[in-house]
């Protein structure tokens, strides 16, 4: 035999093929990092999000809808939910948490258990647990991991964003969670032919 590539094929011959186990991280660096599909797609959907005009409206006494004026405290806080991020990236942050792990955790800050929240902080979705509660109150809180540091929060303090999981009652579904096989295919592909 001639060829040189049947040495090859024969050496390393029909395997099972190993693919990237399925979590936010990985999700995050196999796709979102290494794959410019999976990044193009997180970040036009992202920018689109961030890019809406988000207004605060109430009902007024016939029921009808009416738009805050932008000094009201509600207008003011979706322009700017807290002091390191506009509004535009705030949401763009929301989008791709909830694009690549399903989950978007959003911590309302407040100044007194009563007041209404002063700032928004968007939280990564991997640093942060949900607590079971009991068959009256499912969720008992969120618990936040960063390196050393584990901070608690009542189950109010935080809005968590998820997309529909069949199989978890407390995390959603990353869309890329049913294409991680066709990405790493992709990937090695696109590393084969380089």
């Amino acid at each position: 035999e001639s060829s040189t590539t049947h040495a090859v094929v024969q050496f390393v011959g029909p395997g099972k093929a190993v693919f990237t186990p399925v979590n936010y991280t990985n999700l995050a660096k196999v796709g979102y990092n290494s794959n410019p599909y999976v990044f193009a797609s997180v970040r036009l959907v992202a920018m689109a999000f961030g890019g809406i005009d988000w207004y605060a409206h109430k009902r007024n006494q016939d029921g009808a809808l009416v738009q805050l004026p932008p000094d009201h405290p509600l207008a003011r806080l979706l322009a700017r939910p807290n002091p390191r991020q506009g509004r535009s990236s705030f949401f763009e942050n929301i989008s791709a948490y909830l694009d690549l792990s399903g989950n978007a955790y959003l911590e309302g800050v407040r100044p007194t258990d009563n007041s209404p929240p002063m700032e928004l902080w968007v939280h990564r979705p991997d640093r942060m647990q949900v607590l079971s509660g009991n068959f009256l109150e499912p969720i008992g809180g969120y618990q936040y991991k960063a390196g050393s540091v584990v901070r608690r929060f009542p189950a109010e303090a935080i809005l968590h964003l998820k997309t529909f999981n069949p199989t978890n009652d407390w995390y959603g579904m990353s869309p890329f969670e049913a294409a991680a096989r066709s990405i790493d295919l992709n990937n090695e592909i696109r590393s084969w032919n380089v």
